[in-house]
């Protein structure tokens, strides 16, 4: 039997607030990465101001995570994530990684040095990100976190930001 996984957010002290990660509009679906931790679309409220000087402005780190919906036959395994871009725009860096555990997490829109590797680097399939090695088997059963923040600096374009829309994309092996 196919297996069904959704994409959710983890928010809060120790990423223990669980949401649905997703906002839908004109039928396509979006994750909100802004200065705000919530799940709400909200970033016309809640922009990442571009710095004047040399220094570096972050969008709040957001903790994405797979939960299985409908159980697999065996596992699933090896789930990976990558973009279809290899670049955001000048001055706008994307960054990601994982967490097994959201225990000591709490999002921040700081450098939290936990989104360090450069998003843009795994732009298909055949350069993904390893997201998790996997063993999820039942109904419940959640994948690691995936990390992701934005990081802005004064060669980026003039006023707030609200992020890119950059395409992001998941698979994992089902046995």
């Amino acid at each position: 039997m196919a297996a069904v996984l959704e994409l959710k957010r983890a928010i809060g002290a120790n990423l223990a607030t669980k949401r649905n990660a997703l906002y839908t509009e004109l039928g396509q679906t979006f994750v909100e990465i802004s200065t705000l931790d919530s799940a709400q679309h909200s970033s016309g409220d809640y922009p990442i101001t571009k710095p004047q000087d040399s220094s570096t402005s972050y969008s709040m780190e957001v903790w994405l995570y797979l939960e299985v919906t409908k159980a697999p036959d065996n596992n699933i395994n090896n789930v990976k994530f990558w973009f279809t871009d290899t670049a955001v725009a000048s001055g706008i860096y994307l960054f990601l990684g994982t967490a097994i555990s959201g225990t000591g997490i709490t999002p921040t829109n700081e450098n939290g040095n936990r989104a360090t590797s450069n998003a843009m680097a795994y732009y298909g399939p055949a350069e993904s990100f390893q997201w998790d090695e996997g063993g999820m088997s039942e109904v419940g059963s959640c994948s690691a976190y995936l990390c992701l923040q934005y990081q802005y600096n004064s060669a980026a374009g003039t006023g707030d930001e609200y992020g890119s829309n950059s395409l992001g994309h998941y698979s994992y092996d089902e046995s």
